[in-house]
């Protein structure tokens, strides 16, 4: 019997006041279906150029992650007046249980420009991505994590205080958005 596939979009923000402890790490980032209410303070990037995006719940069911998660990413420049280059970019779907430095890569995805892209200052670069992901079961007691890095070259990361990972809570205009494709496990 074929599995039915749902698809569901999620947006990565990051809150102010928002803190959860999974699998040994502390996430300040969440993955999620509604903006939260605009009242709640947010960032507007995640200050950080490697950032991993907590969903925190369907963790009490089992499910499959099966096709092709796409999307988009933002980076923005924060600085007032400098022109910053990004020459790649990845982003990775990743299931972990709450036990230290237990985690499945599910899919992942990278892109090298062919020539640095210039972001401009106080400008925002959005990008494409799409993960595939082989039928991957995801157990009752695990989460999804949705990690986004860059680079100014193929071995340097940005330097902090250039250019972030955009993240804000707000629907205008959305800086982060992915669809998966899961069914769940009968």
């Amino acid at each position: 019997m074929p599995v039915e596939k749902t698809y569901q979009v999620y947006y990565g923000i990051n809150l102010q006041d928002y803190s959860d402890i999974w699998g040994g790490r502390t996430y300040k980032t969440l993955l999620v279906k509604e903006f939260p209410s605009e009242y709640l303070t947010s960032y507007d990037t995640s200050s950080a150029t490697d950032t991993r995006f907590e969903y925190p719940s369907l963790w009490k069911n089992k499910y499959y992650i099966d096709g092709t998660v796409e999307g988009w990413v933002s980076f923005m420049n924060t600085h007032a007046s400098t022109t910053y280059k990004i020459s790649s970019f990845g982003v990775e779907l990743i299931k972990t249980a709450n036990i230290p430095s237990n985690e499945t890569i599910l899919g992942s995805y990278s892109y090298t420009f062919s020539t640095p892209t210039d972001i401009v200052a106080q400008d925002t670069l959005t990008v494409p991505i799409f993960v595939n992901v082989e039928k991957q079961l995801i157990e009752e007691d695990e989460r999804l994590i949705f990690r986004v890095y860059m680079y100014n070259n193929s071995a340097t990361a940005l330097s902090v205080g250039s250019v972030f990972i955009a993240c804000y809570n707000s629907s205008s205009p959305v800086d982060m958005q992915i669809k998966i494709p899961y069914a769940y496990s009968g």
